[in-house]
């Protein structure tokens, strides 16, 4: 949803035209949140090594101040502390920050049988002077269909 890649700066909310995506890394120095840029012009593979890339930078102190800037959303994993859900902070002036909760089965019922499935948990906190709940409940919904059906992500963005 658009209105969550967006900043709120001088009491205005302005939607961001790229999508820019922090990734919060726990580091020796304190928590860093290098920034994955243009996320819709890559594919998973990208994503996914531009991600080590740059934690890997973070954790060598290798960076630059550039791996560091123009966010427009963050994502932070919680789930390597064994946690579920998180109370993150959002990283101004951005809108919104999701928490990755750890990986684990769950019960599921199908036909009258219980079977576990391996699920995350999502915690989303929001700036509530532009967003509110029910936009935090459409964007996790809409998150979960991204998940079921990977090639749908960047349809809407």
């Amino acid at each position: 949803l658009p209105e969550f890649n967006a900043h709120f700066e001088d009491g205005e909310h302005r939607l961001i035209d790229e999508v820019n995506v922090g990734y919060a890394v726990d580091s020796d120095r304190g928590l860093m949140v290098p920034v994955i840029e243009d996320v819709p012009e890559r594919n998973l593979e990208e994503l996914a090594s531009e991600r080590q890339r740059l934690v890997e930078a973070v954790l060598e102190n290798e960076h630059t101040a550039s791996d560091l800037q123009g966010g427009t959303f963050t994502v932070t994993n919680v789930g390597v502390f064994d946690m579920d859900i998180s109370y993150s902070i959002i990283n101004p002036p951005q809108v919104a920050i999701l928490a990755l909760g750890q990986r684990k089965p769950i019960p599921i019922e199908r036909d009258g049988d219980i079977e576990f499935e391996r699920a995350i948990t999502f915690s989303l906190t929001i700036d509530h002077r532009v967003l509110d709940g029910a936009d935090s409940g459409a964007f996790l919904d809409r998150l979960s269909e991204y998940l079921e059906y990977p090639g749908r992500a960047f349809d809407a963005v």
